[in-house]
């Protein structure tokens, strides 16, 4: 998740800290004899005086799209190896608070590879449980066992792998779709609530008409509460009284709607530096709602969240993390009172864990939350536990796939008035499932399934042989983490719509047209190769090479559908990119081999662009004399066409041109410049004109 969901508490709770928890338990492993990373966790406390001009203190602050920036520029610079590893873990570490799990898997891995002897490998185990790759997690977690002798904890995480894959298998009669709320932004949408039988009230940091600072957390908006109706239709925000300048999110209504809680992250004065979340109260007072109030049984240096009421109203359940307490979070519970709340309870040691339990939601006597630490598929998983006659919670039960998945997933409802016969169950949950990088709300629907068709055992299914092949074809634009250069990260996708979708080697070849979502299906042959090939005015063109061979839908069903994502990047003619990773040791014009691939980007491009040709312009720094510089630049150029060349693209769309030291990046005096000065002046840059 990527605020609130699972990290929000403004800058003061730690983002899933499922990781980082199993890092510190696995440190019993003989870990300690080895340079082992210190993770300060400053759960409690968000003071931001320290200057920001690392990757070290950005991470510290929590600023991790800030750090990120930092650290990629150290990764390069460093020459020191086990630096250079921390470095890379660290990296990894503010991808995951940042819900970019395939990023940080990246990064971990890296780090492994730099130097064996570091928690990365730890990390990376739990970074291919997110990913759903067990059997690759397993495997991690064996090395873990071999180099560091058997342990409780990593036996528990490789039955954990085994079980896994089992709990994937998806129940029958049950349908999981990402919901329509929110229009599905890029943003993070997450923990929807009912608001009567027609709304549906949720979490969203995306920038609204009062969400205009930057939660530096994420690079996204503070989160606020909006509403919208079920059936769909305009977001709005939820209210004005109760959606203020902090983060507000996870609100919970009395059954009568007249009463509303939830979670804010503030400071009780402009001079306090250090923030804390607390549950509020708002009352419905002659259609609108009061200004929200601290609930009576917080206190002032405890962070809370995530309310839910049970017990027709009179019992809150919550999430705690006392800063003199455990690092992690666990449930609580406040009974209602004559004056407000009573003083607030843990939850039993079988739902409370050593990791971190979370977004309590309720339906009837049925507690559901989500814990990172109960055996589970990867992130957070949802389980459910309910109030016995006794008096006594049940055992937490794991919900399983498809409510759960390798990524986190948390904050679901059951509709309480459903009036499909059909239908056993409904409702929403929230997920950062399917690569989207961010918080959404799906839709599941339980229906009843026959004594018949519940005799078929999966087992008995046949695959069929006459089946239907379908092509699903996204089309989105790449935003950059550079704007000024189409070869660096990509930070987000958006959909493109009314872009022309070519389908090559159908017995005529189909030209659609992206919908709303910048999607286009299409009908296929089985056994057949297409290539597609995507444009839109003022777009580069983009193609992709698809192929129907070999494939086979699941047991049962009678279709197969090839899900494709096609990025389309903006067509800027004559003007000055700087390439991502294209760097020169000193005095040397040969290409370093993390620069080809931010040159084969460049290639690409091309192959799918015939119209345009390329002028590839390089720098040095200012070191050496101004002619031996002019020629170093043009054969460091030079350096560059050939490379592109030797893949095939023609050498008259090609143009090699050197700048020497003309154009210094960093104007600093030369005798005083840092390596990393000198670095950023020894660049490359490319120009695309049209023929």
């Amino acid at each position: 998740m990527v605020n609130f969901a699972v990290g929000f508490f403004s800058s003061c709770i730690i983002h899933n800290l499922n990781s980082i928890v199993r890092v510190k338990a696995l440190e019993n492993m003989r870990l300690s004899q080895y340079a082992m990373l210190v993770f300060v966790v400053l759960v409690y406390s968000c003071s931001y005086t320290k200057k920001l001009n690392n990757g070290q203190t950005a991470y510290d602050s929590k600023r991790y799209a800030l750090a990120i920036d930092f650290f990629e520029e150290e990764f390069e610079s460093e020459k020191n190896q086990e630096r250079k590893a921390r470095i890379a873990l660290l990296m990894g570490r503010s991808y995951h608070f940042m819900n970019q799990n395939s990023n940080a898997l990246r990064w971990f891995q890296k780090s492994v590879s730099i130097s064996y002897q570091n928690p990365a490998l730890s990390e990376m185990a739990f970074a291919l449980k997110r990913e759903e790759r067990y059997k690759d997690a397993y495997e991690t977690f064996q090395k873990i066992q071999k180099k560091y002798g058997r342990d409780p904890l990593v036996e528990r995480e490789l039955n954990i792998c085994k079980q896994a894959q089992q709990w994937l298998i998806l129940p029958k009669g049950m349908t999981v779709e990402l919901s329509s709320f929110g229009g599905n932004s890029e943003y993070s949408d997450y923990s929807p609530s009912f608001y009567g039988d027609e709304f549906i009230v949720f979490s969203s940091d995306r920038y609204g008409d009062r969400s205009k600072d930057q939660y530096e957390w994420t690079g996204n908006a503070f989160s606020d509460l909006y509403i919208q109706s079920e059936k769909g239709g305009e977001v709005r925000y939820f209210d004005q009284t109760i959606n203020s300048d902090a983060n507000d999110a996870t609100l919970v209504f009395t059954q009568d709607l007249n009463e509303a809680y939830f979670t804010r992250c503030f400071s009780d004065n402009e001079d306090q530096e250090d923030q804390y979340c607390k549950i509020m109260k708002s009352q419905r007072v002659n259609d609108s709602w009061s200004e929200p109030a601290v609930v009576s049984f917080e206190n002032e240096f405890t962070n809370y969240g995530h309310p839910a009421l049970i017990e027709s109203d009179s019992v809150m359940v919550f999430t705690v993390k006392d800063p003199d307490g455990s690092e992690t979070y666990d449930l609580y519970y406040s009974e209602r009172v004559e004056d407000g709340w009573s003083m607030a309870f843990p939850m039993p040691e079988s739902i409370n864990t050593d990791g971190n339990e979370k977004f309590p939601t309720a339906d009837q006597d049925t507690i559901y939350f989500s814990s990172d630490y109960l055996p589970g598929l990867g992130g957070l998983d949802i389980f459910k536990t309910y109030l016995r006659s006794n008096g006594s919670w049940s055992p937490p039960q794991n919900l399983r796939a498809p409510y759960n998945s390798g990524a986190d997933d948390f904050g679901l409802i059951i509709k309480k008035n459903n009036k499909r016969k059909d239908v056993l169950k409904e409702g929403y949950f929230t997920s950062s499932r399917d690569e989207a990088q961010n918080d959404q709300i799906f839709k599941f629907v339980t229906k009843s399934v026959t004594e018949k068709e519940d005799e078929i055992a999966e087992d008995s299914l046949e695959v069929p042989t006459d089946f239907d092949v379908y092509l699903a074809i996204r089309v989105v634009y790449n935003e950059y983490q550079n704007p000024n250069d189409p070869t660096s990260k990509v930070i987000s996708k958006k959909a493109l719509i009314n872009a022309n979708v070519i389908i090559e080697n159908l017995e005529i070849d189909e030209e659609l047209t992206t919908d709303s979502q910048g999607r286009v299906i299409q009908k296929i042959e089985k056994d057949s190769d297409y290539v597609l090939t995507v444009r839109k005015k003022d777009y580069l063109n983009a193609t992709k090479k698809v192929s129907s061979k070999n494939v086979t839908p699941k047991k049962g069903e009678n279709s197969f559908t090839i899900n494709v994502e096609i990025a389309l990047d903006k067509l800027e003619l004559d003007k000055e990119f700087v390439m991502e990773n294209i760097y020169y040791d000193f005095d040397k014009s040969n290409i370093r081999e993390e620069s080809k691939p931010s040159l084969n980007r460049l290639k690409e491009i091309l192959d799918s662009n015939p119209q345009l040709k390329v002028e590839l312009a390089s720098h040095t720094d200012c070191q050496g004399n101004d002619a031996y510089n002019q020629d170093l630049s043009y054969r460091r150029a030079k350096a560059a066409v050939n490379y592109m060349i030797s893949k095939g693209i023609n050498s008259n769309r090609l143009r090699a041109k050197g700048f020497g030291e003309l154009k210094l990046l960093e104007k600093c005096e030369c005798t005083e410049c840092t390596e990393e000065q000198h670095q950023a002046n020894r660049r490359t840059t490319f120009k695309l004109s049209l023929f």
